[in-house]
């Protein structure tokens, strides 16, 4: 086996997950046990993905949720992505995100895909990023909060509770305020597509927010 690829169920204590051999995992990386991983992931060093749930009232460092994570997806290092609330849920990262270091997603949380985490971004639990949105440096997005597709977020943004986002937008401040549209996603995407994002999210929004603040 090409040594780059790092299967910890060596390790002791260590309970295997469902692994494509196109995935890297550096020799650092704690991979617990309810993570599912898809094809050609890049897993960097001291990376914690599938750990426990944070939540004070029920601590479970035994039997960590579930984490599906989808293809082509890169957690550059010290990347942390916490297990789901409960051992039937599930945190999900999508396909084709980019993680920097630091960054870090809340127990069932929802990723969509090519989605952006800069330095020190935090999702909150069970939020949801829409695809192709981008967190800046530090950003904090709510817990339950809902981010719409095609957002920037800019750094040390905080994305709270009450603000209703909307596609195609750039947010800033703390507590963030809407500047306008995001430009460089504008022009790259013709009038017709940019009309057909915002009426999915808008004919999906509802079941997002009730996704999000389902009672656990």
């Amino acid at each position: 086996m090409d040594e780059t690829y790092m299967f910890t169920d060596e390790k002791p204590g260590y309970k295997p997950g469902r692994y494509d051999h196109s995935n890297y995992i550096h020799p650092t990386a704690v991979i617990f046990s309810g993570v599912i991983l898809g094809k050609g992931n890049y897993i960097g060093p001291f990376c914690i993905i599938g750990g426990p749930a944070e939540h004070r009232g029920s601590w479970n460092p035994k039997e960590p949720g579930r984490v599906v994570i989808g293809n082509n997806n890169t957690f550059t290092g010290h990347v942390t992505v916490d297990g789901a609330y409960l051992t039937d849920g599930e945190t999900v990262i999508s396909s084709d995100c980019y993680f920097m270091k630091h960054a870090h997603v809340g127990h069932d949380a929802k990723v969509g895909d090519g989605v952006i985490l800069s330095v020190g971004a935090v999702v909150g639990g069970h939020a949801i990023v829409c695809c192709n949105t981008n967190i800046g440096c530090n950003a904090f997005i709510h817990q339950r909060q809902v981010v719409a597709p095609y957002c920037m977020i800019g750094a040390g943004a905080v994305i709270t509770s009450k603000l209703d986002t909307l596609p195609l937008c750039t947010y800033a401040g703390n507590p963030a305020r809407l500047l306008g549209p995001n430009k460089p996603r504008c022009a790259a995407l013709e009038v017709q597509m940019q009309i057909d994002i915002a009426k999915a999210f808008n004919l999906n929004k509802e079941q997002y927010k009730e996704i999000a603040n389902k009672a656990i």
